[in-house]
């Protein structure tokens, strides 16, 4: 500080790209009715052994899960929870929905289009 130098400095190189979708749903939500929408879709471990998983999202402020974390045994199904917050306008967005492990890697991706109408 005293004379003003640069001690250190980082160079942060990022490649960046779209996540491969798995699946994709296309769902539609009342307008302006003040209550959201729930739905619910399955999720099939494609391992021969119990795994725990955790669901994460990129638009949280319109999606939220029943819950966010379950385990399942291997091969087995289960039935995810979903709950889309109310609109006040018509419109459309795309969700991603990230299925992650206990290390928060992404096992699979889901797309969901949202129509507000």
């Amino acid at each position: 500080m005293d004379q003003q130098r640069l001690v250190a400095a980082w160079l942060l190189c990022l490649n960046v790209q779209r996540p491969i979708l798995s699946k994709a749903f296309e769902v539609s939500v009342p307008v302006a009715n003040g209550r959201g929408s729930s739905r619910k879709m399955t999720y099939t471990n494609p391992y021969t052994s119990t795994r725990t998983f955790l669901l994460r999202s990129d638009h949280p402020d319109l999606l939220q899960f029943r819950e966010d974390k379950f385990q399942i045994g291997g091969g087995e199904s289960h039935t995810i929870g979903l709950r889309f917050a109310p609109s006040q306008s018509p419109g459309s967005a795309e969700i991603l929905v990230y299925v992650n492990n206990l290390e928060e890697k992404t096992e699979e991706t889901f797309c969901v289009k949202v129509n507000y109408s």
